[in-house]
């Protein structure tokens, strides 16, 4: 297996963050600390993951092992929000598949951004997100780097 640097230094950072809240975080009160959401009220633990180059691996099935064990660790420690964006290479693609791979959308708070200019180019980058994360609804849709963010 040829591994990059960067993607063995994120893979380990997950697979270590995925190990602790397995264990102390679930074991010393029996849950993640939790914040509500302002506009629902919806409690949400505190604690999210970013996919940012830890997800960026593409079809590589021994390079997703490892991130389907730390989801699988993740939603089984009482996390839940994912944060990802159409910018963030073949990242969406990789976590909409093992969501779904592993059945655990449902227990997922997902968070994706829109990067684009117009009503038209984000509602079309919007659907084209959907499909990759192999969805029909987000929990939360940003604006990311305040693009546009009048439209």
């Amino acid at each position: 297996m040829n591994f990059k640097r960067r993607q063995f230094l994120a893979t380990t950072a997950l697979t270590l963050v995925a190990g602790a809240l397995r264990v102390p975080m679930a074991a010393a009160s029996g849950s993640l600390l939790e914040r509500p959401i302002p506009a629902s009220g919806d409690m949400i633990p505190v604690i999210g993951m970013g996919t940012s180059g830890s997800f960026e691996v593409g079809t590589d099935t021994a390079a997703r092992d490892p991130l389907r064990e730390v989801l699988r660790r993740f939603v089984a420690g009482g996390a839940r929000l994912v944060d990802t964006a159409p910018s963030y290479g073949t990242a969406e693609s990789v976590l909409g598949d093992l969501l779904a791979e592993l059945e655990l959308r449902d227990q997922v708070f997902l968070a994706t951004k829109l990067s684009s200019v117009g009503r038209d180019a984000g509602a079309a980058q919007f659907a084209q997100s959907l499909a990759r994360l192999r969805t029909d609804k987000v929990e939360l849709l940003q604006v990311h780097n305040l693009r546009d963010w009048q439209v």
